[in-house]
């Protein structure tokens, strides 16, 4: 089983639990569960939940997707150890979202790197 971990930013910010946190309960609930789904099972990383994106650009960050009455995306990697690091929540809106998402979510993977930023362990999920 992975850990699902998230970013956390120098100034101590969790984004994307700021993000979950901010739905409405049955939102929140579907996206923990789907969480766990994805941590629990390797073949959950594919179609239609994940979308692995396989250009230069963007290799190695994948795109949990939740479709409820919005269509909410959760951008994330995995780490060394296999674990799932969640960097980058939205509301899809508008098709350039996903492309402003996996820019910003390259920026948190180089903070990372280079010890701008760091990795916690979300909260919430064994919850859900």
């Amino acid at each position: 089983m992975r850990t699902i971990k998230q970013y956390k930013s120098c100034d101590g910010k969790l984004p994307v639990e700021c993000f979950i946190n901010g739905l409405e309960k049955k939102q929140r609930r579907k996206v923990y569960n789907l969480l766990s789904l994805v941590s629990g099972d390797a073949d959950a990383l594919k179609p239609p939940h994940v979308k692995s994106f396989r250009t230069e650009k963007y290799k190695g960050i994948y795109e949990l997707r939740i479709r409820l009455v919005k269509m909410i995306r959760i951008t994330f990697y995995l780490d060394g150890e296999g674990d799932i690091v969640l960097l980058h929540a939205f509301l899809k809106n508008h098709e350039r979202s996903t492309e402003k998402a996996l820019d910003a979510s390259k920026l948190k993977i180089a903070e990372i790197n280079q010890a701008q930023a760091s990795i916690t362990k979300l909260g919430g999920v064994e919850h859900a």
